[in-house]
């Protein structure tokens, strides 16, 4: 089989064909999508022949390096069985050991596969080079719960929700892409959760890939929890776009329904509880907007906001057009609303929900 670079959902396909590869270099920001791609090569190499599989922690176990693991690998099995050595965590592994995985791929005869898993690399230096030469590079980018910037159409025209469909579609689910956002709007943009939430739904409407069921917002609402921990971050995206009425609405769905996440059982009901949270969040997005206004101040653009805030670059762009939108005086006067609101909520002074939406008017209201 050729060496290949594909993305992650193209990996079926790759794998399908002869998954027999000296090496694989898995790679990007999502660790779902990482872990199952890392699943899918090993089951593809073990099922080929006999195997014994070993795992290495690239933090923990191999902080010399693996030219000691290459010398091992490229020895003789007694037994003849395929060995596949699975690296985690190989992100400094395969910045600096290019030459040794350049060895084990020239001198190994088909008895041996290394599997590196890694968040980040440097596609310029040689490890890199040397996977995509003679194995294969798998790349798992972060999937985006909303659609870029510069985009039109339906909000749920993204990557997540076609994520979520498909995902659904491979449990015997047959999702249309809103009735996946609203899936999205209950359980948050996680896939690992999405996933978890999807084999619920199939269980509870009888679905195979062999049978498949349509399923509705109904069948969602009556399976999955109430996990609004996403809706705090949408309200703090409401303040960051300056709607008043989305934050409003926002506010009072979250403190009538109360604040749970995906893993933990009942949801807070506390309006004092739910006030603090959801004023330090949007604390959080004012700072965030405010440190990128004085990043553009300076003459720079998103490009700089992305490196200096650690922000993906389609972030980095709204967060540069949510700068934008305020002056630095409103900013600041934003802040000083957040710290009396937080004051209050220490002190008990007046209605924790109350002082909340109080504070939403003072900041996004006319001024």
């Amino acid at each position: 089989m050729p060496p290949f670079e594909c993305d992650f959902l193209d990996l079926p396909g790759r794998l399908a064909k002869e998954p027999l590869l000296p090496v694989y270099l898995v790679c990007g920001e999502e660790p779902f999508l990482r872990d199952r791609a890392v699943r899918s090569i090993v089951k593809s190499l073990s099922g080929a022949s006999e195997y014994s599989r070993e795992s290495y922690d690239g933090v923990e176990d191999l902080k010399s390096g693996i030219q000691g693991l290459v010398a091992d690998l490229l020895t003789p099995s007694l037994f003849g069985e395929s060995r596949i050595v699975l690296i985690t965590r190989a992100d400094d592994v395969a910045d600096s050991c290019g030459d040794s995985i350049e060895e084990f791929v020239e001198s190994q005869d088909g008895g041996a596969h290394l599997v590196l898993e890694a968040e980040k690399i440097d596609r310029r230096k040689k490890a890199a080079k040397v996977v995509k030469g003679a194995g294969g590079l798998v790349t798992c980018k972060r999937l985006y719960d909303q659609p870029p910037p510069w985009a039109g159409g339906s909000a749920w025209d993204n990557d997540v929700a076609r994520w979520t469909r498909g995902e659904a579609s491979a449990a015997g689910l047959v999702m249309s892409l809103p009735t996946a956002q609203h899936l999205i709007e209950r359980v948050g943009p996680d896939l690992r959760g999405l996933s978890e939430e999807i084999e619920k739904i199939s269980i509870y409407r009888k679905a195979s890939a062999s049978s498949p069921v349509e399923v509705a917002a109904a069948d969602i609402d009556a399976v999955v929890g109430e996990y609004n921990e996403y809706g705090v971050f949408k309200l703090a995206d409401s303040v960051a776009a300056g709607d008043l009425a989305a934050a409003l609405r926002i506010s009072s769905a979250l403190f009538s329904q109360g604040l749970s996440r995906p893993g933990e059982s009942g949801a807070v009901h506390d309006d004092g509880v739910i006030a603090v949270i959801l004023t330090e969040r949007v604390h959080s997005k004012v700072r965030e907007i405010l440190k990128a206004k004085s990043i553009l101040g300076r003459g720079l653009g998103a490009d700089a906001i992305a490196e200096t805030l650690k922000k993906h670059k389609v972030f980095a762009k709204v967060l540069a057009k949510d700068a934008a939108r305020f002056d630095a005086g409103r900013l600041n006067s934003m802040l000083g609303d957040l710290l009396e609101a937080d004051l209050a909520l220490k002190t008990g002074d007046g209605s924790p929900r109350t002082v909340f939406e109080t504070l939403l008017v003072k900041m996004l209201g006319p001024p």
